[in-house]
């Protein structure tokens, strides 16, 4: 795999590949796929509640390159954002009036990089997710199964590429961070994979999806 660009292809993941049969195992055990119980799930926190958060939600979205070799997908999110600007990220956003999670997150899948609703299947929901910056971030987890060709949105996503698997589900290529804000200490996740940084809030994400399906 590459580097990230502004268009990439995903294929449907080899459903019997063991990394994926374990996955689709494992995650039949998270919440339903419709999100519908999230608000009752317990909440995974950078640092305090937050009881007034906002309600979001990402797309943790499985693949194959054009290899066969299971893989992630994320994006890089355009640098005139006024948050998080450059960073890596999930696609998400938002949960609007009358959605739930995985409708919120597959619609902005759909904005960000193209990605057509009825191309993947969603697997689970995993728990909340609380963000220092006030949101409430459901990971709703999902199957990409026909080959799809996604495309950035400039107007929110500078690139996008895909991450294998295996080196997301590898616990020493992760290390934890620490930077001060406003006089607090902010601990973190992060990894390089692809070239690129991931850390931060998409980091804890991710590990915290990870540490739900296959402990710690």
């Amino acid at each position: 795999m590459g580097r990230s660009a502004t268009s990439l292809t995903l294929f449907p993941a080899d459903a019997e590949a063991p990394p994926l049969n374990a996955l689709a195992a494992r995650t039949g055990k998270l919440l339903p796929p419709d999100g519908s119980t999230s608000a009752k799930a317990p909440r995974v926190t950078e640092v305090a509640a937050h009881e007034s958060a906002k309600d979001a939600a990402v797309l943790v979205a499985i693949g194959a390159d054009h290899e066969g070799v299971p893989a992630l997908l994320l994006t890089v999110r355009a640098t005139h954002l006024s948050a998080h600007a450059g960073q890596v990220a999930l696609p998400g956003g938002k949960i609007e009036a009358g959605e739930t999670p995985a409708m919120a997150a597959l619609r902005e899948a759909a904005e960000e990089v193209a990605l057509p609703e009825d191309a993947a299947t969603v697997l689970g929901t995993a728990e909340t997710y609380l963000t220092r910056t006030g949101f409430a971030v459901v990971p709703v987890i999902a199957r990409i199964d026909r080959p799809v060709t996604l495309t950035a949105n400039p107007g929110e996503v500078s690139s996008v590429f895909a991450v294998p698997l295996s080196e997301l589900l590898e616990r020493a290529r992760w290390r934890r961070g620490r930077i001060v804000h406003r006089g607090m200490v902010h601990r973190y996740f992060e990894t390089i994979s692809q070239g690129h940084r991931i850390w931060g809030v998409t980091a804890g994400i991710l590990r915290s999806v990870h540490y739900k399906l296959y402990g710690p």
